[in-house]
């Protein structure tokens, strides 16, 4: 009997240590990433190589990313796919060379991978990870004629038929390009306002990719709105309406490198007596919503506060908001008075959610907030801990 388990053992043993193997193995059948190496000197091997440079742009916190490092990237697949082509490398954007990279690269989400040249020129821009088959047939895409790169050359070169644009605007909105899809899509639409009606490829890049209320596209949407619902529907119209009223003016914020901020006032006040004329009916509320942004912009955290009670008094505050705003003052201000006014929205609001799921009970019928739900109590109870402390 004690020989019998001691060979089960010596069994389950050998397995466990051929299991440690295995896997050790897959990993070094992964993507080989350069160490100890500078974006130039990987850059020049590359080119000695005659490869291109992979960059994986991550951060530390950034939890997709941990999951490519592990899950993809030490996969033989991506490797065999990775190795003969690529000099690959993994840059930390928040440490070293890498902050100085993000900016060089724009990169503004994470993960971003970069795929240059010998030359240093980007020829592939992907924004997110992804399955391993999967992603090796994005970066396949980015570097084929319907990639970023090849399209760029073309519209350098002049062209700008509508479906070329168009594949040029999708490849720059998997690049998280979102200044140059607007820049291309406002360029696609012009002159052809009167055909958005009729032509939903337009229409959805207008609903997309444009940001401005001066943009000709959306001043003749909002001219003939009640054309655009019949034809589209009252909620997508005027969801993309009430989106760009209230994101414009976050153009009027200018934060500089030294981290202080400054707002074009008179830019604002143009822009209140521009909604009035239009008739936008939550004009105000706008306004308001903006003059809270420009209050955390300038870190000015008393009126910040002042500007937010003053908001949830006057409109309707879902909880997303509420939330933020409370967390913004517990993570910027030690102020004790400030902190427990924020606590005081949390505290109104969770009575308020607590009463509204004990009507649901009651009366399953029953009207409920659409701003929220009771998922956010206990995000509130551990913020409120917080602020309280």
């Amino acid at each position: 009997m004690k020989t019998k388990m001691k060979c089960m053992l010596l069994a389950f043993m050998a397995c466990l240590v051929g299991t440690i193997y295995a896997q050790e193995k897959e990993s070094n059948e992964g993507i080989k990433f350069v160490e100890n190496m500078t974006f130039d000197q990987a850059l020049a091997l590359a080119k000695q190589e005659n490869k291109l440079l992979f960059i994986d742009c991550y951060t530390s916190w950034c939890g997709p990313c941990k999951m490519m490092a592990r899950d993809v990237f030490t996969q033989k697949i991506v490797g065999d796919y990775f190795n003969p082509k690529f000099i690959s490398m993994k840059v930390d954007m928040e440490k070293g060379e890498g902050v100085q990279l993000k900016d060089k690269f724009e990169v503004k989400a994470f993960p971003t991978f970069i795929i240059l040249n010998g030359n240093g020129e980007i020829i592939g821009r992907l924004v997110g990870g992804g399955k391993a088959e999967e992603f090796i047939k994005r970066v396949e895409n980015s570097l084929s004629e319907k990639g970023l790169s090849a399209l760029q050359k073309r519209y350098n070169a002049g062209e700008r038929g509508t479906e070329f644009l168009n594949d040029y605007i999708e490849a720059l909105s998997e690049a998280y390009l979102s200044n140059e899809c607007t820049k291309v899509a406002e360029e696609m639409l012009a002159g052809k306002e009167a055909d958005l009606l009729q032509n939903e490829m337009l229409f959805t890049a207008f609903v997309k990719y444009i940001d401005s209320p001066e943009a000709p596209s959306f001043q003749y949407v909002l001219s003939h709105k009640n054309d655009f619902i019949q034809k589209y529907g009252d909620q997508k119209v005027n969801m993309k309406l009430n989106r760009v009223w209230f994101s414009y003016p976050n153009s009027f914020i200018k934060k500089e490198a030294n981290g202080n901020a400054t707002f074009d006032e008179a830019k604002m006040k143009e822009y209140i007596a521009m909604m009035e004329k239009n008739e936008v009916k939550n004009a105000k509320e706008i306004a308001a919503f903006t003059y809270i942004q420009v209050a955390d912009a300038m870190k000015n955290w008393k009126q910040y506060v002042e500007l937010c009670s003053d908001f949830q008094k006057n409109f309707k505050a879902g909880d997303m908001y509420i939330y933020n705003w409370a967390r913004r003052v517990e993570m910027n201000s030690k102020d004790a008075d400030l902190r427990n006014t924020a606590a005081s929205w949390i505290e109104r609001r969770i009575k308020e959610l607590e009463e509204e799921a004990k009507t649901q009970e009651t009366n399953p019928n029953a009207a409920v907030s659409m701003t929220g739900g009771p998922t956010w109590i206990k995000p509130y109870q551990e913020l409120l801990s917080k602020l309280k402390s």
